[in-house]
Parts: structure tokens; sequence; C-alpha cells
């Protein structure tokens, strides 16, 4: 999908490398060459399961495609009772050959929604729910990711014939939504997988995967299995964070909750030995949940997912646990970021810039937000083991596309008329931008105690030129934003009991440009609290 930069020239991005990286691991051999401690067999629900069960499932083409059907089937019942109420633009094409085909074929009818942007985020949600209806269906990662991208397309030139086609819809519904479904998946086969009780009700965290589960109860081809991961995080944390904010010296204090997951689907991962090879399946996953308040005291939530797709993993390992153990490989991720709603936030139902329903009021006061697809990028995550003591770092970088909020344009609009700028900037504060991801996370485990710091730097560029209402946007200058976070985290396990004591320290730095207009700031957030591990 082309992009415009400030000149309107077309600029070809970086999906035709995601496409053709797909193709690549749906195609290459599954080389997964085990060690001599592997397991060869599992036993689960009374089967017994090959090693060739584990690579070749039978699937369930037809079964997805209904289930998929039947999904998109009760979402546009539901749109058709409630599409006029926020839809831009509804009456602009009919169902027509002339209407359509100059919807589909002119470039000047391909652009940017400004739907507000909880709206938009969640495609990423929806496309994980079409990524999912094939991926429980025992479909390749490849395979999963054609019915979602279908679904997007089918829904974006079936359902909304009526109206502009949306760039941002076609990258945040399939892209957005590969890594999220795929962590969502491999979660829930992690559970499913499991013989006892706790696992099995945990394993409903995917009810997709569980229904599909409950059709193949009597036939061993529909279990989606593979080799035990070998090694797992999942710790839910509770306790009060306090924030502090430089700009207007608030520091509220709320309850605090985080879930986090980590899966390293490598079942030789950490074991004494060698290995050296190219594994070309999900080979990490990761999810990562929080949110600061509830309800009326709601601060803040984020959300993050994260899949590594192949990689070349390497590993030695003595018989006293010391040596090491890497792989470097490809990976995408989605990540969201949402502060409490500003007093200036429209609601949904606001048809972009109709001007019977827009009452702007000055200064805007819209608070912070972003949300990106990480389409794709190297990760390397390395680990030294050095008997009871253990130290892993993971580095990866990204291209992203996101939602971006302006950091800038609240004081922008105490100075000058914004009347004329972009149509999600003038409704929601946020601005549809290319841009690129780098962090970095490294981790030391020693006995009972944890030690972790993470960082991350985020920049980002305004797309310009193709707003829906590009012939109401007067003032269609470039926006930039960067958003940096550090955090120092330290936990003690209390012996016997899945309980660690926990502490946190997080700082971020946000800084936006308009034109001349440059805001920044700093916060500053501490969290104690116990986590509870499975």
């Amino acid at each position: 999908m082309p992009v415009m930069n400030r000149n309107g020239r077309v600029l070809m991005p970086f999906f035709a490398v995601a496409v053709v990286f797909f193709m690549i691991s749906a195609v290459l051999p599954a080389q997964e060459i085990q060690s001599s401690d592997s397991f060869q067999t599992k036993h689960i629900n009374n089967f017994t399961l090959s090693r060739k069960d584990h690579l070749s499932p039978k699937k369930h083409f037809l079964r997805a495609l209904l289930e998929t059907s039947v999904c998109l089937g009760v979402l546009q019942i539901r749109y058709k009772k409630t599409h006029t109420r926020w839809v831009e633009g509804v009456h602009k094409y009919q169902a027509t050959w002339e209407d359509q085909t100059e919807k589909f074929f002119n470039w000047k009818n391909w652009n940017y929604d400004a739907n507000c942007y909880d709206l938009n985020w969640q495609h990423s949600l929806a496309g994980g729910i079409y990524y999912n209806l094939s991926r429980t269906n025992n479909l390749t990662v490849l395979e999963s990711l054609l019915m979602s991208w279908a679904s997007s397309s089918y829904w974006e030139f079936i359902v909304e014939y009526r109206s502009d086609v949306s760039f941002n819809d076609h990258i945040f519904t399939p892209l957005g939504g590969l890594p999220v479904g795929e962590a969502w998946f491999q979660l829930g086969k992690f559970f499913a997988d499991q013989p006892d009780t706790l696992s099995q009700i945990l394993s409903f965290i995917n009810p997709i995967l569980k229904l599909n589960r409950l059709f193949d109860r009597k036939s061993r081809e529909g279990l989606t299995l593979e080799p035990s991961p070998g090694w797992y995080a999942f710790h839910v944390d509770v306790g009060i964070r306090k924030t502090q904010v430089q700009r207007d010296g608030s520091d509220p204090t709320a309850p605090y909750i985080e879930l986090h997951t980590q899966i390293l689907n490598v079942p030789e991962y950490g074991k004494a030995g060698r290995e050296n090879r190219f594994i070309t399946r999900p080979l990490f996953s990761e999810i990562h949940i929080n949110s600061h308040g509830i309800g009326k005291r709601f601060e803040e939530a984020n959300l993050l997912t994260r899949v590594v797709w192949f990689g070349h993993f390497r590993q030695n390992i003595d018989s006293l646990n010391r040596g090491f153990s890497f792989y470097l490989g490809g990976g995408s991720a989605f990540s969201m970021v949402k502060k409490k709603p500003g007093t200036t936030n429209f609601p949904c139902s606001l048809k972009g810039r109709n001007p019977d329903e827009l009452e702007l009021d000055s200064p805007r006061h819209f608070s912070d937000k972003l949300s990106a697809v990480h389409i794709l990028g190297p990760v390397l995550d390395w680990t030294w083991f050095f008997g009871d003591l253990k130290i892993r770092w993971l580095q990866d970088m990204y291209v992203d596309f996101g939602m971006v909020n302006s950091f800038a344009f609240n004081e922008y609009s105490r100075q000058y008329d914004y009347s004329g700028v972009k149509t999600p900037l003038l409704v929601n504060g946020y601005y549809h931008a290319w841009g690129a991801t780098l962090s970095s996370r490294l981790a030391v485990y020693w006995k009972i105690v944890t030690l972790e710091a993470d960082l991350r730097y985020q920049r980002y560029g305004s797309i310009d030129g193709k707003d829906r209402f590009q012939h109401l946007v007067t003032d269609d200058f470039h926006l930039t934003d960067s958003r940096f976070l550090f955090s120092l985290a330290s936990e003690i396990q209390i012996p016997g009991l899945p309980v660690a004591l926990k502490a946190s320290y997080e700082g971020i730095h946000r800084r936006g440009c308009i034109k001349d207009l440059t805001e920044k700031d700093w916060e500053i957030r501490g969290f104690v609290g116990i986590s509870v591990k499975y």
C-alpha cells in the first residue's frame, strides 16, 4: 500500500518486504532437527502424537471459512443497523458498476480516514479474531494472514461500499492483527496443551481455540500440537502506581494491574547440549497488558503483543549450566497506549468535519495516545548461563505505521488558527504516520531475585496529502513526534509460593514538533505491589 510523502509523490513502503518474508517462511521446510534429549512423542488427552502430528496437523479450511463467514455476517448485521451514525461519506458511492470502479481504480479515493482513535486501533483486535479463526483450524501463518486480509478486503470493498477505501484499515486489520492473533493463539494453545485443571481453565483466554478443540475432541488430527516451550513466563502484577507529570504538576495515584506472558517455543532452550539450526515457525511470543486506574480513576492503558516468526537458533550449554543460547530472527508487533480522554475528545459518532457537529473549543486539550503496527524487523534474543545466574538480552527494531497523538497540537491551538489542519488531528488529536521503534530489554535472574531494565525509542512523521477530506484541509503541515521510555524493575520471590514482591520505576519523555513549535515533557512513575506467577 503506497504512501504519500510531503510533496505528494507515491513511495513504495515496506509491505513488499513483509509479503515476501511471509511467503518464504511458509514455503521453506520446517527444519526441526531435534536434539538427543528431545521428546519424539507426546501424550495428551489419551492420544499418542508422533513427530508427524506435531508438524502436520489436519487443516480445516472449510470450517475456517465457515466460522469466518459467520463472524463477518454477525458484524455486518450490526454494521447495517449502526453505520449511519458514524461512517464518513456514507452516501458517496452507490452499488453501481460506475461508482464501484471509480472507488476501486481511482487513486484519489484511497486515503486515510478520520474515525475516532478507539474505533481505528481496535481494527487490530478484529484482525486478531479473523486470524485466530483460521490459525486454530490448523492453517499456517501465511494462510491465516491471507484469510485475515481477505476478511478486511471484504469489509472494505463489499460492506463499506459507500465510502472511500481506507489505507489505515487495510494495515491495522491484517498486519496489526497478525502479532495480536498469533500471540493470542500461542498463549491459548500453551494452556490447552497442559493436563492440569488450572491450565484448562486458563485456556479459555482463547475461546476460539477452545471451541475448535471441542469440535476435534474425538480426532487427534484436529489437535494443534508442537513441542513444549523451552521457557515461558506468566505473571499478574497488582499494586499501586503513582505518576508525576512535569508539565502540569499532577501526581495521580491509582490501582495498577498488569498481565505479562512470554513463550519461547524452542524445546531445547536452556538444556545442556549444542544446537545450530534455522527455525521456520513462530519461536517467541509475548503479550503485555496493563491498566493504571479503574473506572473513574482510570489514568492509562497499554497493550503490547510481539511475535518472532522465524530465526536462526544456536546454543552451547555444558552440564554445569554454563554457556549461551541465542536466536536472530524476524518479528512483528502491535502496541497501543491510551491515556484518560481529554475534555475535547469527540465520540465515534462524529462524521469527520461535519460543520453541524463540530463545536471546536479553543485551545484544544487532547490526552496522549499512540497505536502502532510494528510491521517487520530484526530481533535478537541472547541468553548467557552461569550456573544459578542467567542474563537475557532482547533487542528488536521495527518499521512502523501508526496513529500518533500530536504532543504539540494543544499548545499550537493556543497560538494559531487550526481550522484547516488534518481531519483526525482537528477532531481527535492524532495523525497517521510512518516511523520506527527501537527497543532493548535486559533481565538478570539469580535464584529468587529478578532485575529487569527496558528502553524503547519511537519516532514518527506524519503522512501528508491523503486526508479523507483533503479538499477541506488548508494547512497540511508536517508533524513529528517521539517517545522515549525507560523502566527499572526488581522482584524477590517468596520461597515456597508462586508470589513475588515487586517494585518498578519508569520514565517517559514525549516530544512533538509543529513547524517552529516544539513541546516536550517528562513523566515519572513508581509502582509497588505483588506479582502472582503461573
